[in-house]
């Protein structure tokens, strides 16, 4: 091999290299580069960006409690369960880790009296994988613990799903399998940064998948049942 061909074979390769550590490590933060996105996924970044922009324009008060999460949070009427004007909802539909921890400025300005943090299920899902959401998660609480130190911090348990539904991705066995891998990670993750644990887990499930009686057809999303048991658990955790 002459030595052209040698450094051209290298540079393919090293390409080669580097777009498989990004799939690796960055998977929705830049692989979607390499594709372009359908309507869907536009349409889904239209809406993150929009709240995303609202809750940048809303005023700070650091009297609130910051309820993050995805649109298992956003579904969540905070105001009208508990009552409580300082209840901040910051959830968005079909939301990851790595958008939960691109959006958190607003959040920090804030210096909210607590967090309580709902994510992890939309990681697993899309495929995005549980080392990676992991990853994600400590980076989140990293960066609330370094510029939030009077917040006091809570993570929620991610949900399970039924096994059967709407969106096969989620809804099967093997995903319920990982909900219950990754909780155990996140109740570790808590206990090593000293942060509250909040089990929700236990009480939505029977059967290794979410009890019928709090989630819609879809199988993933919660029902006013859900939502009510939701806020009995967390009232503990609200005083």
């Amino acid at each position: 091999m002459n030595k052209k061909a040698l450094i051209g074979f290298n540079i393919i390769t090293l390409c080669l290299l580097i777009a498989i550590v990004l799939k690796e490590h960055y998977p929705q933060k830049i692989w979607h580069y390499f594709k372009k996105p359908s309507q869907k996924e536009q349409e889904k970044l239209s809406y993150w960006l929009n709240r995303d922009q609202l809750f940048k324009a809303l005023p700070h008060d650091s009297n609130s409690i910051v309820f993050l999460g995805t649109s298992l949070t956003e579904n969540f009427e905070l105001n009208e369960i508990f009552h409580q004007c300082n209840y901040k909802n910051r959830g968005i539909t079909s939301d990851v880790t790595e958008g939960i921890l691109n959006r958190l400025d607003p959040i920090i300005l804030d210096q909210p009296k607590k967090i309580l943090i709902e994510a992890g299920i939309n990681d697993l899902g899309k495929g995005v994988g549980e080392t990676q959401m992991l990853s994600n998660y400590t980076a989140i609480i990293d960066r609330l613990q370094k510029e939030c130190p009077k917040t006091e911090l809570f993570i929620q348990s991610i949900f399970p799903v039924a096994n059967t539904g709407q969106y096969p991705t989620y809804n099967n066995s093997a995903n319920n399998a990982a909900i219950l891998r990754a909780n155990k990670a996140l109740q570790a993750l808590a206990t090593a940064k000293g942060i509250i644990y909040i089990d929700l887990y236990p009480n939505f499930t029977a059967n290794g998948e979410i009890k019928p009686e709090y989630v819609i057809e879809d199988g993933i999303h919660f029902n006013g049942a859900a939502y009510n048991l939701w806020a009995q658990l967390l009232a503990p955790y609200l005083q």
